[in-house]
Protein backbone atom coordinates (compact mmCIF):
# COMPACT_ATOMS: atom_id res chain seq x y z
CA UNK A 1 0.00 0.00 0.00
CA UNK A 2 0.83 3.30 -1.11
CA UNK A 3 -0.54 6.23 1.22
CA UNK A 4 -2.38 8.93 -1.00
CA UNK A 5 -4.77 11.43 1.08
CA UNK A 6 -5.62 11.90 4.89
CA UNK A 7 -8.31 13.76 5.63
CA UNK A 8 -9.42 14.71 9.29
CA UNK A 9 -12.27 16.67 10.44
CA UNK A 10 -11.41 17.23 14.05
CA UNK A 11 -8.48 16.05 16.22
CA UNK A 12 -6.32 18.33 18.33
CA UNK A 13 -5.42 21.13 16.10
CA UNK A 14 -5.78 19.31 13.03
CA UNK A 15 -9.65 21.25 12.11
CA UNK A 16 -10.75 20.12 8.01
CA UNK A 17 -7.55 19.75 6.54
CA UNK A 18 -6.49 17.26 3.98
CA UNK A 19 -3.05 15.69 3.31
CA UNK A 20 -1.86 14.96 0.15
CA UNK A 21 0.91 12.01 0.55
CA UNK A 22 1.79 11.17 -3.52
CA UNK A 23 3.49 13.72 -5.66
CA UNK A 24 1.53 12.04 -8.76
CA UNK A 25 -2.20 12.61 -7.11
CA UNK A 26 -3.92 16.13 -5.93
CA UNK A 27 -6.80 14.96 -3.89
CA UNK A 28 -9.22 16.88 -2.65
CA UNK A 29 -12.32 15.93 -0.17
CA UNK A 30 -15.26 18.70 0.81
CA UNK A 31 -17.51 17.81 3.62
CA UNK A 32 -20.24 19.92 2.00
CA UNK A 33 -21.25 17.59 -0.61
CA UNK A 34 -19.44 14.33 0.53
CA UNK A 35 -16.87 14.78 -2.79
CA UNK A 36 -13.58 13.07 -3.10
CA UNK A 37 -11.67 14.81 -5.84
CA UNK A 38 -8.65 12.53 -7.18
CA UNK A 39 -6.56 13.51 -9.64
CA UNK A 40 -3.89 11.13 -11.56
CA UNK A 41 -0.69 13.99 -12.79
CA UNK A 42 0.21 10.78 -14.88
CA UNK A 43 -2.48 11.17 -17.23
CA UNK A 44 -2.11 14.83 -17.16
CA UNK A 45 -5.44 16.00 -16.17
CA UNK A 46 -4.41 18.19 -13.50
CA UNK A 47 -3.15 21.86 -13.36
CA UNK A 48 0.07 22.47 -12.22
CA UNK A 49 1.40 19.07 -13.42
CA UNK A 50 4.92 19.17 -11.32
CA UNK A 51 4.72 14.99 -11.11
CA UNK A 52 8.34 13.24 -12.46
CA UNK A 53 7.54 9.72 -12.60
CA UNK A 54 9.82 7.30 -10.71
CA UNK A 55 11.87 9.56 -9.15
CA UNK A 56 12.90 7.32 -6.21
CA UNK A 57 12.99 4.34 -8.71
CA UNK A 58 10.13 2.01 -9.32
CA UNK A 59 9.70 0.47 -6.16
CA UNK A 60 10.00 3.53 -3.64
CA UNK A 61 7.83 6.99 -2.78
CA UNK A 62 9.18 9.35 -0.64
CA UNK A 63 7.09 11.72 1.22
CA UNK A 64 8.49 14.19 4.21
CA UNK A 65 6.61 16.06 6.44
CA UNK A 66 7.96 19.11 8.11
CA UNK A 67 6.96 21.98 9.88
CA UNK A 68 7.69 23.39 13.28
CA UNK A 69 7.03 21.97 17.00
CA UNK A 70 2.87 22.41 17.32
CA UNK A 71 2.48 22.86 13.39
CA UNK A 72 0.64 18.92 13.71
CA UNK A 73 3.40 16.46 12.34
CA UNK A 74 2.73 14.26 15.52
CA UNK A 75 -0.81 14.48 14.95
CA UNK A 76 -0.41 13.37 11.54
CA UNK A 77 1.20 10.53 12.18
CA UNK A 78 -1.34 9.15 14.62
CA UNK A 79 -3.66 9.11 12.65
CA UNK A 80 -1.98 7.33 10.03
CA UNK A 81 -1.25 4.67 12.80
CA UNK A 82 -4.66 4.25 13.84
CA UNK A 83 -3.35 5.13 17.24
CA UNK A 84 -6.22 7.61 18.09
CA UNK A 85 -9.08 6.53 20.17
CA UNK A 86 -12.60 7.10 18.31
CA UNK A 87 -13.82 9.39 20.84
CA UNK A 88 -11.18 12.00 20.58
CA UNK A 89 -11.59 12.90 16.71
CA UNK A 90 -14.97 13.33 14.29
CA UNK A 91 -14.43 12.23 10.81
CA UNK A 92 -11.61 11.20 8.58
CA UNK A 93 -10.55 9.00 5.55
CA UNK A 94 -7.29 7.90 4.53
CA UNK A 95 -6.61 6.72 1.24
CA UNK A 96 -4.11 4.21 -0.16
CA UNK A 97 -3.37 2.94 -3.39
CA UNK A 98 -2.05 -0.85 -4.05
CA UNK A 99 -0.74 -2.20 -7.28
CA UNK A 100 -1.66 -6.36 -8.16
CA UNK A 101 -0.73 -7.98 -11.24
CA UNK A 102 -0.57 -4.50 -13.14
CA UNK A 103 -3.99 -3.37 -11.70
CA UNK A 104 -4.15 -0.95 -9.45
CA UNK A 105 -6.94 -0.33 -6.83
CA UNK A 106 -7.65 2.56 -4.26
CA UNK A 107 -8.71 1.58 -0.62
CA UNK A 108 -10.05 3.70 2.31
CA UNK A 109 -10.30 3.48 6.03
CA UNK A 110 -11.87 5.41 8.33
CA UNK A 111 -15.42 6.33 9.05
CA UNK A 112 -16.80 8.27 6.28
CA UNK A 113 -19.07 6.51 3.86
CA UNK A 114 -20.76 6.87 0.59
CA UNK A 115 -18.20 9.02 -0.79
CA UNK A 116 -18.79 10.43 -4.02
CA UNK A 117 -15.79 9.87 -6.25
CA UNK A 118 -14.70 12.17 -8.67
CA UNK A 119 -11.41 11.10 -11.32
CA UNK A 120 -11.39 7.39 -10.40
CA UNK A 121 -14.23 4.34 -10.61
CA UNK A 122 -14.24 2.79 -7.23
CA UNK A 123 -12.81 2.96 -3.99
CA UNK A 124 -12.65 -0.29 -1.84
CA UNK A 125 -13.32 -0.05 2.03
CA UNK A 126 -10.22 -2.52 2.79
CA UNK A 127 -10.53 -5.36 5.15
CA UNK A 128 -7.02 -4.54 6.77
CA UNK A 129 -7.48 -2.63 9.82
CA UNK A 130 -4.67 -0.80 10.30
CA UNK A 131 -5.34 -0.35 13.86
CA UNK A 132 -4.59 -4.35 14.49
CA UNK A 133 -1.75 -4.84 11.73
CA UNK A 134 0.11 -1.25 11.76
CA UNK A 135 2.30 -0.95 15.16
CA UNK A 136 4.69 0.71 16.56
CA UNK A 137 7.90 -1.29 17.05
CA UNK A 138 7.72 -3.05 20.93
CA UNK A 139 3.76 -1.82 21.04
CA UNK A 140 2.73 -2.47 24.54
CA UNK A 141 -0.57 -4.40 23.26
CA UNK A 142 -1.38 -8.14 21.66
CA UNK A 143 -1.86 -6.54 18.23
CA UNK A 144 -0.91 -8.61 15.31
CA UNK A 145 2.79 -8.16 13.92
CA UNK A 146 1.84 -7.90 10.07
CA UNK A 147 4.02 -4.67 10.07
CA UNK A 148 1.84 -2.82 6.57
CA UNK A 149 3.41 0.07 8.78
CA UNK A 150 6.68 0.34 10.21
CA UNK A 151 6.59 3.29 12.88
CA UNK A 152 10.29 4.23 14.16
CA UNK A 153 10.91 7.18 16.60
CA UNK A 154 14.54 8.66 16.55
CA UNK A 155 14.15 9.61 19.92
CA UNK A 156 13.38 5.60 21.41
CA UNK A 157 14.25 2.60 19.61
CA UNK A 158 12.61 -0.80 20.48
CA UNK A 159 11.82 -4.07 19.38
CA UNK A 160 11.22 -7.69 20.29
CA UNK A 161 13.54 -10.16 21.13
CA UNK A 162 13.36 -13.34 23.14
CA UNK A 163 9.13 -12.78 22.84
CA UNK A 164 10.02 -10.00 25.18
CA UNK A 165 9.44 -6.08 24.52
CA UNK A 166 12.94 -4.63 24.88
CA UNK A 167 13.83 -1.06 24.50
CA UNK A 168 16.94 0.20 23.06
CA UNK A 169 19.11 2.39 25.59
CA UNK A 170 22.98 3.25 26.14
CA UNK A 171 24.44 0.31 27.51
CA UNK A 172 22.04 -2.29 25.87
CA UNK A 173 24.53 -3.80 23.83
CA UNK A 174 23.21 -7.04 24.65
CA UNK A 175 20.22 -6.45 23.75
CA UNK A 176 20.68 -5.04 20.42
CA UNK A 177 23.49 -7.37 19.15
CA UNK A 178 21.42 -10.49 18.93
CA UNK A 179 19.24 -8.62 16.25
CA UNK A 180 22.23 -7.64 14.15
CA UNK A 181 23.66 -11.17 14.19
CA UNK A 182 20.61 -12.83 13.21
CA UNK A 183 19.82 -9.60 9.95
CA UNK A 184 24.03 -10.27 8.93
CA UNK A 185 23.21 -13.85 8.42
CA UNK A 186 19.79 -13.19 6.43
CA UNK A 187 20.92 -10.52 4.48
CA UNK A 188 24.40 -10.59 3.27
CA UNK A 189 23.63 -9.04 0.05
CA UNK A 190 22.95 -6.03 2.55
CA UNK A 191 25.41 -6.16 4.66
CA UNK A 192 28.58 -7.16 1.63
CA UNK A 193 27.36 -4.42 -0.43
CA UNK A 194 30.04 -1.65 -0.80
CA UNK A 195 26.96 0.96 0.08
CA UNK A 196 27.05 -0.08 4.01
CA UNK A 197 29.98 0.66 6.32
CA UNK A 198 29.21 -1.07 10.20
CA UNK A 199 30.39 -4.69 8.83
CA UNK A 200 30.77 -5.70 12.24
CA UNK A 201 31.94 -9.76 11.01
CA UNK A 202 32.90 -11.24 14.06
CA UNK A 203 30.84 -11.74 17.94
CA UNK A 204 32.79 -11.35 21.21
CA UNK A 205 31.58 -12.93 24.30
CA UNK A 206 33.24 -11.63 27.18
CA UNK A 207 33.44 -12.93 30.22
CA UNK A 208 32.40 -10.68 32.94
CA UNK A 209 34.07 -10.11 35.80
CA UNK A 210 32.45 -11.82 39.07
CA UNK A 211 32.18 -10.35 43.11
CA UNK A 212 32.75 -14.24 44.68
CA UNK A 213 32.06 -12.26 47.91
CA UNK A 214 28.73 -11.07 46.80
CA UNK A 215 27.70 -14.21 44.85
CA UNK A 216 28.32 -16.01 48.30
CA UNK A 217 26.20 -13.21 50.01
CA UNK A 218 23.00 -14.04 47.52
CA UNK A 219 23.41 -17.58 48.50
CA UNK A 220 23.68 -17.15 52.34
CA UNK A 221 20.51 -15.15 52.70
CA UNK A 222 18.39 -17.46 50.54
CA UNK A 223 15.66 -19.16 53.32
CA UNK A 224 15.29 -22.66 54.00
CA UNK A 225 19.03 -23.49 52.75
CA UNK A 226 20.58 -25.20 55.51
CA UNK A 227 23.85 -26.35 53.81
CA UNK A 228 24.78 -22.54 53.33
CA UNK A 229 28.32 -23.31 55.07
CA UNK A 230 28.76 -26.46 52.45
CA UNK A 231 27.72 -24.27 50.19
CA UNK A 232 30.28 -21.53 50.85
CA UNK A 233 33.36 -23.77 51.68
CA UNK A 234 32.82 -25.53 47.91
CA UNK A 235 32.77 -21.86 46.26
CA UNK A 236 36.12 -20.49 47.94
CA UNK A 237 37.64 -23.90 46.88
CA UNK A 238 37.05 -23.72 42.95
CA UNK A 239 40.09 -23.14 40.74
CA UNK A 240 40.55 -19.60 40.25
CA UNK A 241 42.83 -20.74 37.66
CA UNK A 242 40.03 -22.04 35.20
CA UNK A 243 38.38 -18.50 35.03
CA UNK A 244 35.43 -19.73 32.90
CA UNK A 245 34.25 -22.45 34.96
CA UNK A 246 34.68 -20.58 38.31
CA UNK A 247 32.88 -18.14 37.24
CA UNK A 248 30.00 -20.64 35.35
CA UNK A 249 30.04 -23.23 38.32
CA UNK A 250 29.15 -19.96 40.83
CA UNK A 251 26.53 -18.39 38.92
CA UNK A 252 25.12 -21.39 38.35
CA UNK A 253 24.68 -22.52 41.80
CA UNK A 254 23.31 -19.10 42.63
CA UNK A 255 21.09 -19.65 39.62
CA UNK A 256 19.56 -23.02 40.39
CA UNK A 257 19.69 -22.38 44.51
CA UNK A 258 17.36 -19.15 43.48
CA UNK A 259 14.83 -21.41 41.49
CA UNK A 260 14.65 -24.63 43.11
CA UNK A 261 12.23 -25.41 46.20
CA UNK A 262 14.45 -28.74 47.19
CA UNK A 263 18.11 -28.43 47.56
CA UNK A 264 19.84 -31.38 48.88
CA UNK A 265 19.94 -33.83 45.68
CA UNK A 266 21.29 -30.41 43.50
CA UNK A 267 24.14 -29.80 46.31
CA UNK A 268 25.33 -33.68 46.31
CA UNK A 269 25.37 -33.75 42.52
CA UNK A 270 27.14 -30.15 41.50
CA UNK A 271 30.09 -30.58 44.19
CA UNK A 272 30.65 -33.77 42.51
CA UNK A 273 31.25 -32.04 39.03
CA UNK A 274 34.70 -31.24 38.82
CA UNK A 275 34.25 -29.19 34.89
CA UNK A 276 31.71 -27.03 33.93
CA UNK A 277 31.57 -28.31 30.57
CA UNK A 278 30.37 -31.92 32.60
CA UNK A 279 26.94 -30.67 33.28
CA UNK A 280 24.36 -32.98 31.35
CA UNK A 281 20.61 -32.37 31.04
CA UNK A 282 19.71 -35.93 32.99
CA UNK A 283 21.84 -34.75 35.53
CA UNK A 284 20.24 -31.48 36.40
CA UNK A 285 16.90 -32.10 34.87
CA UNK A 286 15.02 -29.95 37.60
CA UNK A 287 16.86 -27.02 36.84
CA UNK A 288 14.82 -24.32 34.79
CA UNK A 289 16.44 -23.78 31.20
CA UNK A 290 18.86 -26.19 31.49
CA UNK A 291 18.51 -27.21 28.38
CA UNK A 292 19.53 -24.05 26.33
CA UNK A 293 22.11 -23.92 29.33
CA UNK A 294 24.21 -27.00 28.19
CA UNK A 295 23.53 -26.13 24.78
CA UNK A 296 25.44 -23.04 25.48
CA UNK A 297 28.17 -25.34 27.39
CA UNK A 298 28.99 -27.35 24.14
CA UNK A 299 28.72 -24.24 21.62
CA UNK A 300 31.71 -22.49 23.91
CA UNK A 301 33.54 -25.89 24.47
CA UNK A 302 34.43 -25.94 20.68
CA UNK A 303 36.18 -22.10 21.05
CA UNK A 304 39.57 -21.15 22.65
CA UNK A 305 39.44 -18.39 25.18
CA UNK A 306 41.08 -15.67 24.27
CA UNK A 307 42.54 -12.64 26.52
CA UNK A 308 43.22 -9.32 26.15
CA UNK A 309 44.91 -6.28 28.25
CA UNK A 310 43.63 -2.64 27.69
CA UNK A 311 44.95 0.30 27.77
CA UNK A 312 42.96 1.99 30.82
CA UNK A 313 44.01 -1.03 33.20
CA UNK A 314 46.55 -3.75 33.17
CA UNK A 315 43.75 -6.06 34.36
CA UNK A 316 42.93 -9.17 31.14
CA UNK A 317 39.76 -9.74 29.82
CA UNK A 318 38.85 -12.98 28.92
CA UNK A 319 36.63 -13.90 25.41
CA UNK A 320 34.98 -16.16 23.22
CA UNK A 321 34.92 -15.10 19.73
CA UNK A 322 33.11 -16.70 16.34
CA UNK A 323 32.74 -15.57 13.04
CA UNK A 324 29.14 -14.52 12.38
CA UNK A 325 29.05 -16.21 9.04
CA UNK A 326 30.50 -19.71 10.25
CA UNK A 327 29.74 -20.41 13.42
CA UNK A 328 26.37 -19.25 15.00
CA UNK A 329 23.48 -20.90 14.48
CA UNK A 330 21.76 -20.55 17.57
CA UNK A 331 22.31 -17.24 19.19
CA UNK A 332 19.17 -17.67 21.08
CA UNK A 333 20.53 -20.44 23.48
CA UNK A 334 22.57 -17.77 25.09
CA UNK A 335 19.44 -16.04 26.50
CA UNK A 336 19.71 -17.12 30.19
CA UNK A 337 23.81 -16.50 30.18
CA UNK A 338 24.22 -13.32 28.64
CA UNK A 339 23.81 -10.32 30.54
CA UNK A 340 20.05 -9.85 29.97
CA UNK A 341 18.05 -8.68 32.97
CA UNK A 342 21.47 -9.14 34.77
CA UNK A 343 19.08 -7.08 37.61
CA UNK A 344 17.12 -10.01 38.29
CA UNK A 345 18.70 -12.48 40.00
CA UNK A 346 17.36 -15.61 38.55
CA UNK A 347 19.84 -15.77 35.55
CA UNK A 348 23.78 -16.69 35.14
CA UNK A 349 24.88 -12.95 33.44
CA UNK A 350 28.28 -14.97 32.69
CA UNK A 351 29.19 -13.49 29.41
CA UNK A 352 28.81 -9.70 27.83
CA UNK A 353 28.19 -9.75 24.11
CA UNK A 354 29.99 -7.54 21.60
CA UNK A 355 30.68 -7.36 18.07
CA UNK A 356 33.78 -6.98 16.23
CA UNK A 357 34.96 -5.51 12.90
CA UNK A 358 38.47 -7.16 12.42
CA UNK A 359 38.92 -4.79 9.07
CA UNK A 360 39.18 -1.48 11.66
CA UNK A 361 39.52 -3.18 14.48
CA UNK A 362 36.84 -1.87 16.09
CA UNK A 363 33.69 -3.05 18.70
CA UNK A 364 30.61 -2.25 18.51
CA UNK A 365 30.79 -0.77 22.48
CA UNK A 366 33.30 1.77 21.44
CA UNK A 367 31.14 3.60 18.75
CA UNK A 368 29.37 6.70 20.19
CA UNK A 369 25.64 7.13 20.48
CA UNK A 370 25.14 8.83 17.55
CA UNK A 371 26.66 5.95 15.50
CA UNK A 372 24.95 3.38 17.53
CA UNK A 373 21.65 4.99 16.22
CA UNK A 374 22.41 5.48 13.08
CA UNK A 375 23.17 1.88 12.65
CA UNK A 376 20.23 0.86 14.18
CA UNK A 377 17.67 2.65 12.45
CA UNK A 378 19.26 0.96 9.08
CA UNK A 379 19.12 -2.78 11.01
CA UNK A 380 15.66 -2.26 11.94
CA UNK A 381 14.74 -1.57 8.08
CA UNK A 382 16.95 -4.52 7.60
CA UNK A 383 14.85 -6.60 9.87
CA UNK A 384 11.28 -5.25 9.00
CA UNK A 385 12.19 -6.21 5.48
CA UNK A 386 10.44 -9.76 5.56
CA UNK A 387 7.18 -9.24 7.81
CA UNK A 388 4.28 -7.90 6.19
CA UNK A 389 4.13 -9.65 3.43
CA UNK A 390 1.01 -11.69 3.97
CA UNK A 391 -1.34 -10.04 2.23
CA UNK A 392 -0.71 -8.69 -1.51
CA UNK A 393 -3.54 -5.65 0.43
CA UNK A 394 -0.19 -4.32 1.64
CA UNK A 395 2.49 -3.99 -1.02
CA UNK A 396 4.11 -1.83 -0.56
CA UNK A 397 4.62 -1.35 3.08
CA UNK A 398 4.75 1.99 4.82
CA UNK A 399 7.38 3.32 6.61
CA UNK A 400 7.05 6.31 9.29
CA UNK A 401 10.26 7.76 10.30
CA UNK A 402 9.56 10.16 12.89
CA UNK A 403 12.49 13.03 13.53
CA UNK A 404 15.36 9.85 13.12
CA UNK A 405 17.70 12.42 12.46
CA UNK A 406 18.04 13.14 16.61
CA UNK A 407 21.35 12.76 17.83
CA UNK A 408 22.94 12.60 14.32
CA UNK A 409 25.66 14.25 12.91
CA UNK A 410 24.78 16.61 10.42
CA UNK A 411 26.87 14.27 8.02
CA UNK A 412 25.12 11.81 8.64
CA UNK A 413 21.75 13.44 8.53
CA UNK A 414 23.13 14.45 4.92
CA UNK A 415 23.48 10.61 4.32
CA UNK A 416 20.73 8.88 6.03
CA UNK A 417 18.00 8.85 3.18
CA UNK A 418 20.99 7.89 0.35
CA UNK A 419 21.53 5.19 2.75
CA UNK A 420 18.76 3.90 3.28
CA UNK A 421 17.79 4.27 -0.71
CA UNK A 422 20.39 2.05 -1.23
CA UNK A 423 18.83 -0.53 0.78
CA UNK A 424 15.93 -0.49 -0.57
CA UNK A 425 17.93 -0.92 -4.14
CA UNK A 426 18.91 -4.11 -3.30
CA UNK A 427 15.85 -5.04 -2.85
CA UNK A 428 14.40 -3.95 -5.87
CA UNK A 429 11.11 -6.13 -5.68
CA UNK A 430 10.89 -4.74 -2.35
CA UNK A 431 7.93 -2.13 -2.97
CA UNK A 432 8.10 1.02 -0.23
CA UNK A 433 6.48 4.36 0.73
CA UNK A 434 8.98 6.40 2.77
CA UNK A 435 7.42 8.91 5.30
CA UNK A 436 9.99 11.05 7.11
CA UNK A 437 8.44 13.60 9.79
CA UNK A 438 11.44 15.60 10.21
CA UNK A 439 13.07 19.13 11.15
CA UNK A 440 16.56 18.05 9.49
CA UNK A 441 17.24 20.70 5.92
CA UNK A 442 19.55 18.21 5.10
CA UNK A 443 17.15 15.75 4.81
CA UNK A 444 15.06 18.12 2.36
CA UNK A 445 17.99 19.00 0.84
CA UNK A 446 17.50 15.19 -1.19
CA UNK A 447 13.13 15.59 -1.77
CA UNK A 448 11.90 17.71 -4.15
CA UNK A 449 8.96 20.47 -2.82
CA UNK A 450 6.17 18.36 -4.37
CA UNK A 451 7.32 15.30 -2.38
CA UNK A 452 6.72 17.80 0.94
CA UNK A 453 3.90 18.34 3.15
CA UNK A 454 4.52 21.62 4.56
CA UNK A 455 2.65 22.60 7.86
CA UNK A 456 2.11 26.08 9.64
CA UNK A 457 -0.25 27.03 12.17
CA UNK A 458 -2.91 29.94 11.16
CA UNK A 459 -4.22 32.53 13.97
CA UNK A 460 -6.05 30.32 16.22
CA UNK A 461 -2.93 27.54 16.20
CA UNK A 462 -4.65 25.17 14.02
CA UNK A 463 -2.48 23.38 11.61
CA UNK A 464 -2.91 24.18 8.12
CA UNK A 465 -0.77 22.81 4.76
CA UNK A 466 0.89 25.43 3.15
CA UNK A 467 2.49 25.85 -0.54
CA UNK A 468 5.85 25.65 0.19
CA UNK A 469 8.30 27.76 1.32
CA UNK A 470 7.23 31.16 2.07
CA UNK A 471 9.66 32.28 -0.42
CA UNK A 472 8.79 29.64 -2.88
CA UNK A 473 12.29 28.33 -3.16
CA UNK A 474 12.50 24.32 -4.35
CA UNK A 475 13.82 21.96 -1.80
CA UNK A 476 15.66 19.35 -3.74
CA UNK A 477 19.44 20.13 -4.27
CA UNK A 478 19.38 23.35 -2.33
CA UNK A 479 22.25 23.70 -0.14
CA UNK A 480 21.56 24.12 3.68
CA UNK A 481 21.70 27.49 4.05
CA UNK A 482 19.47 28.56 1.67
CA UNK A 483 16.81 26.27 3.49
CA UNK A 484 17.22 27.33 6.80
CA UNK A 485 17.17 31.38 5.91
CA UNK A 486 13.69 30.79 4.68
CA UNK A 487 11.18 31.62 7.30
CA UNK A 488 9.15 28.88 6.97
CA UNK A 489 12.31 27.49 9.46
CA UNK A 490 13.49 30.80 10.96
CA UNK A 491 11.67 33.42 12.04
CA UNK A 492 14.60 36.45 12.63
CA UNK A 493 17.28 35.34 10.73
CA UNK A 494 20.05 32.17 11.75
CA UNK A 495 21.59 33.86 14.27
CA UNK A 496 20.65 32.50 18.03
CA UNK A 497 18.77 34.96 20.33
CA UNK A 498 21.44 34.93 22.64
CA UNK A 499 23.93 36.59 20.48
CA UNK A 500 21.53 38.53 18.48
CA UNK A 501 20.80 40.12 22.24
CA UNK A 502 24.66 40.98 22.12
CA UNK A 503 24.77 42.50 19.11
CA UNK A 504 22.10 44.25 19.32
CA UNK A 505 23.22 45.63 22.17
CA UNK A 506 26.24 47.06 20.59
CA UNK A 507 24.50 48.63 17.74
CA UNK A 508 22.07 50.61 20.24
CA UNK A 509 25.19 52.41 21.69
CA UNK A 510 26.58 52.61 18.31
CA UNK A 511 23.65 54.82 17.72
CA UNK A 512 23.91 56.96 20.58
CA UNK A 513 25.17 60.33 20.62
CA UNK A 514 27.96 59.46 22.62
CA UNK A 515 29.58 56.78 24.68
CA UNK A 516 31.14 56.30 27.43
CA UNK A 517 34.75 54.23 27.72
CA UNK A 518 33.39 51.12 29.11
CA UNK A 519 30.74 51.64 26.26
CA UNK A 520 33.42 51.91 23.60
CA UNK A 521 35.29 48.48 25.17
CA UNK A 522 32.22 46.37 25.12
CA UNK A 523 31.55 47.34 21.43
CA UNK A 524 35.23 46.71 21.10
CA UNK A 525 34.67 43.31 22.53
CA UNK A 526 31.54 41.95 20.74
CA UNK A 527 32.89 43.17 16.92
CA UNK A 528 35.83 41.38 17.92
CA UNK A 529 33.67 37.89 18.04
CA UNK A 530 31.20 38.04 15.23
CA UNK A 531 31.64 35.43 12.71
CA UNK A 532 29.30 36.85 10.32
CA UNK A 533 31.53 39.01 8.24
CA UNK A 534 29.07 41.37 7.05
CA UNK A 535 27.29 42.17 10.19
CA UNK A 536 31.35 42.54 11.66
CA UNK A 537 32.60 44.76 8.91
CA UNK A 538 29.23 47.12 9.44
CA UNK A 539 29.56 47.51 13.30
CA UNK A 540 33.33 47.83 13.33
CA UNK A 541 32.72 51.35 10.71
CA UNK A 542 30.04 52.39 13.09
CA UNK A 543 32.51 52.33 15.50
CA UNK A 544 35.36 53.98 13.48
CA UNK A 545 32.64 56.55 12.64
CA UNK A 546 32.28 57.24 16.79
CA UNK A 547 35.83 56.95 17.14
CA UNK A 548 36.45 59.40 14.30
CA UNK A 549 33.84 61.61 16.02
CA UNK A 550 35.53 61.91 19.31
CA UNK A 551 39.04 62.74 17.62
CA UNK A 552 37.03 65.44 16.17
CA UNK A 553 35.44 66.53 19.24
CA UNK A 554 38.39 66.64 21.09
CA UNK A 555 40.55 68.09 18.23
CA UNK A 556 37.96 71.46 18.42
CA UNK A 557 37.76 71.50 21.88
CA UNK A 558 41.59 71.66 21.85
CA UNK A 559 41.46 74.57 19.03
CA UNK A 560 38.77 76.61 20.91
CA UNK A 561 41.29 76.07 24.34
CA UNK A 562 43.85 77.55 22.20
CA UNK A 563 41.91 80.54 21.02
CA UNK A 564 40.78 81.44 24.13
CA UNK A 565 44.33 81.30 25.57
CA UNK A 566 45.43 83.88 22.62
CA UNK A 567 42.56 85.80 23.45
CA UNK A 568 43.35 85.61 27.51
CA UNK A 569 47.09 86.37 26.56
CA UNK A 570 46.37 89.32 24.84
CA UNK A 571 43.95 90.64 27.49
CA UNK A 572 46.57 90.41 30.03
CA UNK A 573 49.45 92.72 27.75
Amino acid sequence: MELVYLWVEDYKNIRKQGFNFSPRFHCEYNPDDNNLTICDKKKKECKDNDYIENFFGENINVTAIVGKNGSGKSSVAEMILSKVPKWRHKQYILIGRSKTNGEEKYHSWGNIKDINLVGIDSLTTSDLDLSASGVEIGARDNRDFNHNLFYLNGMEFNFRIFNNEVKYSDGDDDIFIPKYIYQYRNNLNVFTSKHFFYKFDKVRFYLKPLDKDKIIEDIMNIDNLKEKLSVKEYILSLDSQDIFCTNFLMLFIRYSLLNLKEYKNFLNKIMGIENCFNITESTFNNIPNITDIVMSLKFLKTLDLKNETTNQDSEKKYYYEVEITKDINCLWIFEYILELNALNKKNLPLLKIDLYDSNRELLYAELSQGEKQYIRLLIEIISNKGAGDISESIEPRVYIFDEMETSLHPQWQKNILNDIMNIFNIWKNKKAHLIFLTHSPFLLSDIPKQNIIFLDTDGEGNCKVVDGLKEKKQTFGANIHTLLSDSFFMDGGLMGEFAKGKIDKAITLLNQEHLSDEDLKYCEQIISIIGEPIVENQLQRMLDSKRLKKIDEIDAIKSSMEEMQKRLDELEK
